[in-house]
């Protein structure tokens, strides 16, 4: 998306933040002449931008990191990974962004016309999204789960920081992880709980062969005396992506 008139330096990245966009995009402008544009954009986890066209101008995105998602109107949405790209004619109605479960860094080579290089037509629906199966999010085979975790005492700051170091390594890396969320009891520290989301069984199953988990696993052993892990039901999933943009 072309965005320059945004940019100082078109050499840096630029963080543009207004009305169409649901969280703080970065953009860098890499390339522009009268014919096109290209430009670099950074997605924050879950953030995306408005219900738009590109008039006259025939736009190609390609999905540099994390994974994206795209909806062109009266069409699905499509889950996007590295090296996946979409090309959007002119003038077709879309919105594209980031998923729930990863940030997407993409590369857009836009064609310049004589007309505003986009139009916006309206928010996107978030209501529907999971219902919709935007997200890569199918309610059915989500998998919500509260990990009740005992810790002996004398290990509880280092099992914390093994707990913490794994969910942020998990998050940041997986694109089927949406949350883990480590906290403790305040009227027994001992006691954690852990709050995880995943995309699907799947997800799971690659989450816990990754080194990260295994380091983590075979690291506080030691430390547990006892851990149950309870299977939820998502009452409202179709809140979700309005609950973790708050955040």
């Amino acid at each position: 998306m072309s965005y320059a008139a945004n940019a100082q330096d078109s050499a840096s990245w630029v963080k543009v933040k207004n009305e169409h966009y649901t969280d703080t995009l970065s953009m860098l402008e890499m390339h522009k002449s009268a014919k096109a544009s290209t430009y670099k954009i950074a997605f924050p986890q879950g953030a995306h931008n408005d219900w738009h066209i590109h008039p006259d101008a025939t736009q190609t995105m390609f999905i540099v990191e994390g994974e994206g998602v795209y909806q062109e109107e009266g069409k699905p949405v499509q889950i996007l990974r590295k090296g996946d790209f979409v090309i959007s004619q002119a003038n077709v109605k879309h919105w594209n962004g980031a998923s729930l479960g990863s940030g997407c860094t993409v590369l857009t080579i836009s064609e310049i016309s004589d007309k505003p290089h986009i139009e916006w037509c309206g928010k996107v629906d978030e209501t529907g999204m999971l219902q919709s199966g935007d997200m890569n999010m199918e309610l059915d085979s989500m998998l919500v789960r509260i990990s009740e975790i005992d810790v002996h005492p004398e290990y509880l700051d280092e099992y914390m920081k093994a707990a913490l170091t794994v969910g942020a390594n998990s998050v940041a890396n997986e694109p089927g992880v949406v949350c883990i969320y480590p906290m403790v009891q305040k009227r027994d520290g001992s006691k954690v709980r852990i709050l995880e989301i995943y995309r699907d069984m799947e997800a799971y199953r690659h989450h816990i062969s990754t080194p990260w988990f295994q380091t983590y696993k075979q690291g506080t052993l030691h430390m547990v005396k006892h851990l149950d892990l309870v299977d939820m039901f998502p009452m409202n999933p179709a809140a979700m992506p309005a609950i973790f943009r708050k955040m």
